[in-house]
């Protein structure tokens, strides 16, 4: 049981630190639990560029020619839903970065255990495999499990309001003439 003297203590402490006051402090502070930014509450995060989002949404409105706000709505959808598609690429690709690194040095740590297994220096290899076992080096794959959902969920977002915009456009009798697709060849 707490004693009275420990509770009045740990009042007396919790006065100490109440968090960041700053507004700059605050901002900081609000973007410590993002790990990737795929469920962000807001747009745009740490290392985005909130002209790329402008240029992305330019290009939509430039493409659908929005008729009024339901439709400038839709548009606004799929522009958020390509800009987390674009994070989750590039997302896709730190992580296939860090899990290759992860992955070179799994193999190096083997190579020295099977070294070690040749010398006869067999309790050295043991102390070497139980840590390369404890290590990460088995979860540097367990993002790409949950980064494929939200990916899928951003594609999802991105074509329902694709098929509600044009769907609502053939109601209306509109069609807008989308720029040819450009191909690559060779």
């Amino acid at each position: 049981m707490t004693s009275e003297k420990q509770i009045a203590a740990n009042r007396q402490n919790s006065q100490k630190s109440t968090g960041p006051k700053s507004h700059l402090g605050l901002m900081h502070s609000s973007g410590n639990a993002v790990k990737h930014g795929l469920t962000a509450k807001t747009l745009i995060i740490t290392g985005e560029d909130p002209k790329e989002l402008e240029r992305l949404l330019e290009q939509f409105i430039a493409t659908y020619q929005p008729f009024d706000a339901t439709e400038m709505e839709l548009v606004g959808q799929l522009t958020v839903a390509a800009w987390k598609i674009r994070r989750g690429q590039r997302i896709e690709a730190d992580l296939f970065k860090t899990a290759t690194t992860v992955c070179e040095e799994g193999d190096k740590a083997h190579a020295e255990i099977d070294d070690m297994v040749s010398k006869s220096n067999y309790a050295d290899a043991v102390v070497k495999y139980e840590s390369l076992m404890a290590s990460d080096r088995f979860d540097a794959f367990l993002p790409f499990d949950q980064l494929g959902r939200y990916a899928a969920n951003a594609e999802r977002s991105f074509y329902r309001a694709l098929q509600a915009l044009e769907h609502l456009r053939e109601k209306r009798g509109i069609k807008v003439a989308l720029p040819p697709v450009e191909r690559k060849t060779g």
